[in-house]
C-alpha cells in the first residue's frame, strides 16, 4: 500500500469520523468486518470481540427487521439516507443513533455504516404495543408537523400516505403468537423502510402512515408488493391483507403550525374509519375539522345540558372478605360514542367542567334516593385545577352536604392539574367538608406521583393494566409493591383495578393491597345496589371519623 493511498484513506476515515461517532464495515452477509470509533461506549464491547458478529444484533429487536432490510437496499441503492435507531448494549439504556450506509462499487464485498448519536430523545412509550418500533398517531403527525414547519430538504415534496389493512386483525388471531410477532415486524419493516426517515405510524383500525416523497412514483406499488410478501412469509394467502391506500400532499399554503396539527389529525382519524375517502388537501382537512370539531362540540352540549347519558356502577369490595365496601359511578353515552376520545375531546375544547358537573349532579340525586348507597364518582385533573369549576362545584354541593359519608370523589389522571394552588385548596376543601379523595389510575401517566407528592388523599387506586402486567412481571410487582408501602406510609388505602380472575386477587391480597374493583366481583350496572358492608375507614393521618 503505497504512501499517498494511506494517506488517502486516513483523510477519509477522519472526515468520517469527524461526522459519525463510530463507522463499521460488514460483508455482504452482514457481519461485522471492522470497527473504527466509540465501540465500547456505544456497544459495550471491543471492536476486535464485534468483529465477526451479525451486525443486526447489534441494535434493538424491534429495529432489527428494519435494519436488515435497509442494508440490503445499500447494495442496490448504493447508499441510504440515515434513519433513527436503536443500539442495544449490554448493561447500558439503548441509546438512539442515526444510521447511514453506503455501497462502493470499486470496494464489492464491503457495505460502509456511520452511526452518529442523536441527543433526541424518543420515548419508548411512543412505540406501538406490538414491539414493531412503528410510533403512534400523534407522534407520527408531529413527525411530519416539524418536516413542514422546519422547513427540511424536501418537506415541499412531501406526500402523507395512509394504508389500511383490512384483513389484519382476522388473520393475526389465526397465527401463532411468534407468527403473529413475525407478520407485524416484517410490515413495520416494510413500512419504514418505505417511509422518510425511517418513520412510520401504526394507526387505529388497522391503519398505519407513512411519509414518502411525491416523486417516488413507484412507492405505493412497491410498498403494497412488500407488505403482501410479509403476508406471504408467514403462510399467508397473497392478497391476505387486502392494502388500501391513500396520499395526501403536504402542501400548507399559509395555514399555522396549530391548524395543520388539527388537518394532520383529523386525516389520520377519519381514513382509519373511511379508507375508501377521497384524498383531501390540507386545507379542505382543516375546513372538515372545525366542521366536525363545533358538530362534535354541539353534540356534546347537548347531552350534557340534557343530562341524556346513563350512570353505571360497579362495586368495589374489601379483597379480605369480598363485602362490598362501595360502588364507582361510571359515565355511559346512549349513542354509543366512544367514553374515552368524548372525555378527551371535552378536556381540549373545555367541556370537561360542565361534563363533571352534570355527572356529579346525577350521581348525588341517586345517593341521596338511596339511603345506603355508598358512591365514588370522577372529576378531572383539569376540572379540580380551575377556579371556575371549584365555585360551580360548590354551589352544586351544598345540598347534598350531608351526603359527605357516602360520597367519594375519584381524580382522573385523563386531563393533567394545571394549576396545583387551585386543585390543593379545592382537595383541602373537600376534606374540611368530609368528603374523602381517590387518586385513580396511579400508575397509568407520569404526573401520578407528583399528584401523590402534592395532594393529601385519603385512597389510591392502583391502574387495572399495571395491576394485570404484574401477574407475571417481578419487576412490575415490586414496583406495585413499593407504592402500596408508599401508600401506607401517607396513611392511605389502596383499591385494585380490573381485577379480573383469581391469580390478580390473590396477587393484590400478597400485595397488602385493600380493595378490589373488577369482572372478577362485578360488572357495572344501571341500578345503585346498597353496599353490604359499613365501610373501613380510610387511614389519612389526622381523619379519625370513618366514611360511611
Amino acid at each position: 500500500m503505497s504512501d499517498n493511498y494511506k494517506a488517502q484513506r486516513d483523510s477519509y476515515i477522519a472526515y468520517s469520523l469527524a461526522a459519525a461517532d463510530l463507522l463499521i464495515e460488514i460483508g455482504h452477509d452482514l457481519t461485522v468486518k471492522s470497527v473504527v470509533g466509540a465501540a465500547r461506549t456505544l456497544l459495550g464491547a471491543d471492536a476486535a470481540a464485534l468483529k465477526g458478529r451479525p451486525v443486526i444484533e447489534l441494535f434493538q429487536a424491534h429495529d432489527q427487521v428494519f435494519v436488515e432490510r435497509k442494508l440490503k437496499d445499500t447494495l442496490q441503492k448504493g447508499r441510504i439516507d440515515p434513519v433513527a435507531v436503536y443500539l442495544k448494549a449490554e448493561g447500558k439504556a439503548p441509546i438512539l443513533v442515526n444510521v447511514g450506509a453506503c455501497f462502493i462499487p470499486s470496494r464489492p464485498d464491503d457495505i460502509h455504516l456511520t452511526l452518529s448519536v442523536l441527543n433526541q430523545v424518543r420515548p419508548d412509550n411512543e412505540a406501538s404495543h406490538d414491539g414493531s418500533g412503528l410510533v403512534t398517531a400523534e407522534r407520527f403527525n408531529e413527525l411530519a408537523l416539524n418536516i413542514i414547519r422546519d422547513g427540511a430538504s424536501g418537506a415541499a415534496d412531501l406526500d402523507m400516505t395512509l394504508i389500511k389493512l383490512k384483513g389484519l386483525t382476522k388473520v393475526r388471531s389465526s397465527l401463532s403468537d411468534d407468527l403473529q410477532a413475525q407478520l407485524m415486524q416484517e410490515i413495520a419493516a416494510a413500512l419504514r423502510a418505505n417511509s422518510v426517515g425511517g418513520q412510520s405510524a401504526a394507526l387505529p383500525d388497522d391503519s398505519f402512515g407513512v411519509l414518502k416523497h411525491s416523486h417516488d412514483a413507484q412507492a405505493e406499488a412497491r410498498l403494497m408488493a412488500e407488505i403482501d410478501a410479509a403476508g406471504q412469509s408467514v403462510g399467508l394467502a397473497k392478497g391476505a391483507l387486502g392494502p388500501k391506500m391513500m396520499s395526501i400532499h403536504l402542501a400548507t399554503g399559509s395555514l399555522d403550525p396549530a391548524s395543520i396539527k388539527k388537518a394532520l389529525a383529523y386525516i389520520t382519524t377519519t381514513f382509519a374509519k373511511t379508507p375508501d375517502m377521497e384524498p383531501p388537501t390540507i386545507e379542505d382537512s382543516l375546513a372538515a375539522a372545525m366542521d366536525s370539531t363545533v358538530a362534535e362540540f354541539s353534540s356534546i352540549k347537548s347531552v350534557i345540558d340534557s343530562s341524556d347519558f346513563l350512570v353505571f356502577y360497579q362495586p368495589i369490595v374489601k379483597l379480605y372478605d369480598r363485602s362490598v365496601h362501595h360502588h364507582e359511578a361510571l359515565l355511559r353515552l346512549k349513542d354509543g360514542r366512544n367514553l374515552y376520545e368524548t372525555i378527551n375531546f371535552s378536556e381540549q375544547i373545555g367541556l370537561i367542567h360542565d361534563l363533571d358537573l352534570a355527572v356529579c349532579a346525577k350521581v348525588l340525586a341517586a345517593v341521596e334516593a338511596h339511603k345506603d348507597a355508598v358512591v365514588a364518582v370522577n372529576v378531572s385533573g383539569q376540572s379540580i385545577s380551575s377556579p371556575q369549576f371549584g365555585h360551580d362545584f360548590r354551589k352544586l354541593i351544598q345540598p347534598y352536604r350531608a351526603l359527605n359519608k357516602r360520597i367519594m370523589f375519584e381524580i382522573t389522571e385523563t386531563g393533567e392539574v394545571e394549576d396545583f394552588e387551585t386543585a390543593r385548596r379545592f382537595i383541602s376543601w373537600l376534606h374540611q367538608m368530609g368528603f374523602r379523595v381517590c387518586l385513580d389510575d396511579f400508575g397509568s401517566g407520569a404526573a401520578s406521583y407528583n399528584y401523590l407528592r402534592q395532594f393529601e388523599v385519603d385512597f389510591v387506586k392502583i391502574d387495572g393494566p399495571f395491576l394485570r402486567e404484574a401477574v407475571n412481571d417481578n419487576r412490575q410487582r415490586a414496583l406495585i409493591r413499593s407504592i402500596v408501602s408508599l401508600s401506607h406510609e401517607l396513611g392511605c388505602q389502596v383499591i385494585g383495578e380490573m381485577i379480573e380472575n383469581p391469580e390478580m386477587d390473590e396477587m393484590a391480597r400478597q400485595l397488602s393491597i385493600e380493595f378490589g374493583q373488577g369482572y372478577l366481583f362485578g360488572r357495572p350496572s344501571p341500578d345503585l345496589p346498597l353496599a353490604t358492608a359499613s365501610p373501613v375507614a380510610a387511614r389519612r393521618q389526622g381523619v379519625s371519623e370513618s366514611w360511611g
